[in-house]
């Protein structure tokens, strides 16, 4: 009788501890599996055991506070839509990934006036645009912002009647998260030597910048380094839960003439949300979505300026972060394309909008474009 109890006790044990093996190598899967991608009556279809999931309805959402358009010709306002659904990929899914600073670049873009060759103050007919960049390729190509490629707006109705062109646009490769870069030098000192010549090789076209998508961005083309520092664009929308964090990290001083370092911006979700003129006929098509994260200054207000492995904590949203790489859990998930302070949102709290790394991929293979 002792014998079988013992016996019985032994084969409990063991299968018991069968029951947690395998349920160790399911979970294990879970973080390693590979998704693959469908497209089912035009409705893409992101299919794993382990991260399928009902379409995501982008829900209708209130108001968010009006981010500050770096173009007027965006639309100030984004409103969710309930009539689109697309499938993504839950971010408990997300397998964690050490982000690279050195795939961050600070982008330069440089204005001249037709007086510029004849004009005895030619630094008065020179003007910038400065903001950020992510090298996604080991090719050295380089994703920013559309309007960093614009002349600014300031420029456009000149009350000199000067006409401002685009002469050339650098790039300055991130070193260190300490180094700093001098975007934009005083008269006659010498450029940053980390500044390299980038060739402008896509820029999306009018239909689909504008109101319809809101698709800001651009890529650029630098020589590749032997060993080049990249990132790759996460190639799925994101299932974020509220209130989930994310993270900005660029160089958000524009046209300072004092050195800028890397700066980072932290928020929790809010929603993907479209803006409101967003052109999102078919189930899947890509048409400008973006994730929106806020933070309460007072939240972080103790550790502003504060050095950290990805950056300085900064004290509020700047138009230099736009093209800034977007990450949660060291995925790039999208680039800046506008953001508001605080002090210029109603309830207080900065923001951050980000086009999502799907649309931009998606948008770029509808084009036949290969990165």
């Amino acid at each position: 009788m002792r014998l079988r109890l013992f016996l019985i006790f032994i084969l409990s044990v063991l299968a018991v501890a069968f029951i947690f093996f395998i349920n160790s190598i399911i979970l294990s899967d879970a973080g390693n599996s590979e998704i693959s991608v469908e497209i089912k009556d035009s409705v893409i279809a992101i299919s794993s055991e382990k991260s399928l999931k009902e379409p995501l309805k982008i829900p209708v959402s209130e108001k968010i506070s009006d981010p500050i358009p770096i173009k007027k010709d965006i639309p100030e306002t984004a409103v969710a839509t309930d009539t689109i659904g697309y499938q993504a990929v839950a971010s408990r899914f997300f397998i964690e990934d050490k982000i690279n600073l050195q795939s961050i670049t600070l982008v330069r873009c440089v204005f001249r006036s037709q007086y510029y060759g004849s004009s005895t103050q030619p630094w008065s007919e020179q003007n910038y645009n400065v903001g950020t960049g992510v090298v996604i390729s080991p090719k050295g190509i380089v994703l920013t912002a559309r309007h960093i490629l614009e002349v600014p707006e300031s420029l456009l109705n000149d009350p000199a009647g000067r006409k401002w062109e685009r002469i050339k646009c650098d790039v300055a490769l991130t070193g260190g998260q300490s180094d700093s870069i001098s975007a934009v030098g005083f008269w006659g000192q010498s450029d940053d030597p980390k500044f390299k010549k980038a060739e402008i090789i896509y820029v999306v076209h009018d239909e689909n910048y504008q109101e319809t998508q809101g698709l800001d961005f651009s890529l650029l083309k630098i020589e590749p380094a032997e060993n080049q520092n990249f990132a790759s664009l996460f190639p799925y929308l994101a299932d974020f839960g509220v209130d989930e964090q994310l993270l900005l990290i660029g160089y958000p001083g524009r046209e300072s003439a004092s050195s800028q370092v890397l700066e980072r911006f932290d928020g929790k979700f809010v929603v993907l949300t479209r803006y409101s003129k967003a052109v999102c006929e078919s189930f899947g098509d890509p048409c400008g979505l973006r994730y929106i994260f806020r933070r309460y200054p007072l939240d972080y207000e103790k550790d502003f300026w504060k050095s950290t492995d990805w950056g300085i904590i900064t004290p509020y949203f700047r138009g230099g972060f736009s093209g800034a790489p977007a990450f949660y859990k060291g995925n790039l998930i999208g680039i800046a394309t506008h953001g508001a302070s605080g002090s210029d949102t109603e309830d207080g709290w900065d923001q951050a909008v980000i086009l999502t790394s799907w649309d931009i991929l998606e948008f770029l293979k509808n084009q036949g474009i290969v990165l």
